[in-house]
């Protein structure tokens, strides 16, 4: 489990934004769904994408919503070998 000064601390480098700061909140909210579950991640999800600065934030949000785009295009497209 990630501790409450780690997280303060990742939410602070987070608000200097950058790719460090994207890059900080990508690998903290995987360490905190694979410690703490779906329900901690919400609540990181949450806190974080509110530190990062506007531009950092969209760039997240477009890279997640093209990469779930593409994963439900493959699904749908994906052909079954028998």
């Amino acid at each position: 489990m990630l501790s409450a000064e780690r997280l303060a601390r990742d939410i602070e480098l987070i608000r200097h934004g950058g790719k460090e700061g994207i890059d900080l909140f990508l690998r903290s909210a995987r360490q905190v769904l694979e410690f703490s579950g779906g329900g901690a991640l919400q609540e990181w999800l949450t806190l974080a994408a509110a530190a990062l600065p506007e531009k950092e934030r969209t760039v997240v949000l477009t890279a997640l919503i093209s990469l779930a785009f593409e994963q439900a295009w493959q699904t749908e497209h994906s052909t079954t070998v028998h």
